[in-house]
């Protein structure tokens, strides 16, 4: 691992979980013609020691990832193959590849997949979208995406529905909450400008728990 890294989330104990993709988005091997050399575009973990494990490499094309506030499921954002380079073959997929995918994380550090959470293809069984980007959870389990097409940032509950957006003048890239006295504020990467937005919700953070 260590080409391009997505993410990271960190649990209490200090393991960090993120995702290793190919180049930038900018790269002709990620959303060109040209195949994609890197074998394994993957999920990974590094323990506190510093050792790096592969937890899976079944997302297609895997982006960013967030922790549950209970810390029993690890979600992952998945930008699949709309619009994208060739995947290395063989690479095992979901069926849905522009998703947010949860998985029941264990006590060992595994992963199992639970159950696409977000479908970003249904239901014309193609993308109308080019798939999350950055994620993040808040104090109540509840997940808040980017995604550059709708310009906004998208709120689902544990389950996956839609509670609700904020929206933007431009596509949004990333996000983060606030820390401590500021953890009610949303911070947004867009594609040109940077922006901070008040919401009656609290990033979850795993130092403040």
């Amino acid at each position: 691992c260590g080409v391009f890294l997505e993410g990271p989330a960190a649990a209490p104990d200090g393991t960090i979980y993120f995702t290793d993709v190919t180049g930038s988005h900018s790269d002709p091997r990620y959303i060109g013609d040209e195949p994609i050399e890197q074998p394994v575009l993957g999920v990974y973990r590094v323990d506190p020691d510093g050792s790096p494990h592969l937890l899976t490499a079944d997302l297609g094309k895997p982006n960013g990832v967030a922790l549950s506030p209970d810390e029993k499921t690890l979600y992952v954002a998945s930008v699949g193959k709309s619009e994208t380079a060739p995947l290395p073959e063989p690479v095992p997929t979901r069926s849905a590849l522009e998703a947010i995918t949860a998985y029941d994380l264990h006590e060992d550090g595994s992963l199992t997949f639970r159950k696409t959470l977000v479908d970003f293809m249904a239901p014309r069984g193609k993308p109308e979208t080019n798939g999350p980007d950055g994620i993040d959870t808040d104090t109540s389990g509840n997940i808040w995406a980017t995604q550059g097409n709708w310009k906004a940032v998208v709120v689902f509950d544990p389950d996956g529905n839609e509670l609700g957006r904020i929206e933007l003048p431009e596509g949004a890239a990333n996000l983060e909450f606030g820390r401590g006295a500021e953890a009610d504020w949303l911070y947004i990467t867009g594609r040109t400008g940077l922006y901070r937005v008040r919401v009656k919700a609290r990033g979850w953070h795993a130092a403040e728990r």
